[in-house]
């Protein structure tokens, strides 16, 4: 009973930190993720220690995960993916594995094994979807082009996350070669796979258009918990992840009729139980580690972004985008993402990671997402100041003020750019 007592008073903590925190961070323009960073901090070891026994926390982020592949796979349409098919398979690939290549070299010449390098590398190529679309819908950029290109690159990242934590239980020291399974058991897993794919094709659409149909709220509610749920356990039974197995059974109903109420009654789940993720990335965090090395963690964390940046220029350059449209792409891109948590938290509990060099990257990471958004602002700021030179003269913004209408003399030019 007690520590049924302490795991409801340490979930309540987490509540009220993640109500009073995440408005704030998300009214500050850093994003939610960080708000629930902060909260994980505070109550944590390196805070005000409110949270000692954290297993109820863990269980319910593992779950947020789950949620979170799902909805990743209701977006994986083929008519989203055949429009913006340049930009992920073009733009989205280049972008990941330059940079993952780049980075996996810079961090073996440092000594790190060609495992840990690429791991490294690629969790760090990875951005935050959450902050990118959040910062392009309130900007209402997501349907210019530079926001469809960014778009392109974040679906790509999110599509390549999946098979790479499939691949990080292979990269494990203790990963033996006598535990592979032999070719009869590989064919009998596919084969498997293969019939629950089927019968997720041919059922679960029919399944949730019924449930739908009995206007039943609370039925419907609980029906797409257990799909997420049953697939994934399912998956995890015939030797697949349950990451997989949720991601797969958003693809089987991202062309269902009734796929806009399903995400809507996930989403909530999905956002509160990855909050707990965060919340729980927070508290691990090290600040023992971050003050011994905080020199290097800035140092790295600059390098990581001006990569990105680079690259990331480059990839929208060769789209002929305009000089500032590709300086955003680079900046609203640059940062490491939500899912580098997840991937380097899988590579240190399959023992790929010392925890020194864990906390190093947590930390980047963390660092990397609170910098961006500030970048962005600042970019956003110049863009809107260049807005407002019209042929040749600068007006000021003071003037703005004035109760007298100013009219300029614009070029067909000029409109142009304002309006791009």
């Amino acid at each position: 009973m007690i520590s049924d007592h302490l795991a409801i008073l340490e979930l309540t903590y987490c509540l009220i930190a993640a109500v009073t925190l995440v408005p704030l961070f998300n009214k500050l323009g850093l994003g939610s993720v960080l708000g629930y960073l902060f909260a994980g901090i505070l109550l944590g070891p390196w805070g005000f220690q409110f949270v000692t026994q954290n297993d109820s926390v863990i269980a319910l982020s593992d779950i947020g995960i789950i949620f979170l592949f799902f909805v990743i796979g209701l977006e994986i349409s083929p008519q989203r993916l055949i429009a913006l098919r340049d930009k992920i398979f073009i733009h989205g690939a280049s972008q990941v594995f330059i940079t993952t290549a780049l980075l996996t070299l810079g961090l073996y010449l440092y000594k790190f094994s060609i495992h840990q390098s690429l791991l490294i590398g690629f969790a760090l190529a990875i951005s935050s979807t959450a902050y990118a679309l959040n910062f392009l819908k309130d900007s209402n950029d997501i349907a210019h082009n530079y926001g469809q290109i960014s778009m392109g690159i974040l679906l790509f990242q999110d599509i390549i996350v999946i098979p790479m934590l499939l691949v990080i239980p292979l990269m494990s020291p203790t990963f033996s070669g006598s535990v592979v399974l032999s070719w009869s058991g590989i064919l009998q897993s596919l084969g498997l796979f293969a019939l629950v794919s089927f019968v997720g094709v041919k059922l679960l659409k029919k399944f949730i258009g019924y449930i739908y149909k009995t206007q039943s709220s609370e039925i419907f509610m609980a029906s797409c918990l257990l799909i997420v749920l049953a697939t994934a356990t399912v998956m995890k039974q015939i030797g697949f992840s349950t990451g997989l197995g949720a991601f797969m059974a958003g693809v089987f109903l991202a062309n269902s009729e009734v796929k806009l109420e399903i995400k809507k009654t996930i989403l909530p789940f999905k956002s509160m139980l990855m909050g707990l993720f965060f919340i729980k990335i927070g508290m691990g965090l090290n600040f023992a580690i971050v003050f011994e090395f905080l020199g290097k963690m800035l140092l790295f964390t600059s390098f990581l972004i001006s990569v990105k940046f680079a690259i990331l220029y480059w990839i929208a350059k060769s789209h002929q985008e305009e000089r500032i449209k590709c300086i955003k792409v680079g900046v609203l891109l640059s940062e490491a993402g939500e899912f580098s948590f997840i991937i380097l938290a899988a590579a240190f509990h399959n023992k790929i990671l010392m925890e020194t060099t864990y906390e190093f990257l947590l930390t980047t990471v963390t660092m990397s997402m609170f910098v961006a958004p500030i970048l962005f602002r600042v970019v956003k700021h110049f863009e809107k100041e260049k807005t407002l030179a019209v042929s040749g003269n600068v007006v000021s913004i003071d003037s703005l003020k004035t109760e007298k209408p100013i009219v300029a003399d614009l070029k067909p030019s000029a409109i142009i750019d304002q309006a791009a």
